[in-house]
């Protein structure tokens, strides 16, 4: 289900390419670039994974295994 849900995504993407507009995802991670990274630019999306990781670890004492699934290891 995961795979179809990221297949759907990479569509809506190279669709909104062709219509030159940014699609769903592409603007949701600028708001993800600027209101969580403040504006840093080089944040990208594998960026985001380890800091969910790391919050879900540290903050909310989450186990590893269950980390790994969530995340998609």
């Amino acid at each position: 289900m995961r795979g179809e849900i990221v297949k759907a995504g990479l569509q809506e993407c190279e669709d909104a390419v062709v219509k030159s507009k940014p699609c769903r995802f592409c603007r949701a991670f600028k708001r993800v670039q600027r209101n969580v990274f403040k504006g840093d630019k080089t944040a990208v999306l594998h960026t985001c994974r380890h800091m969910a990781a790391k919050l879900l670890t540290n903050d909310a004492m989450v186990k590893t295994k269950l980390i790994g699934d969530l995340l998609g290891h």
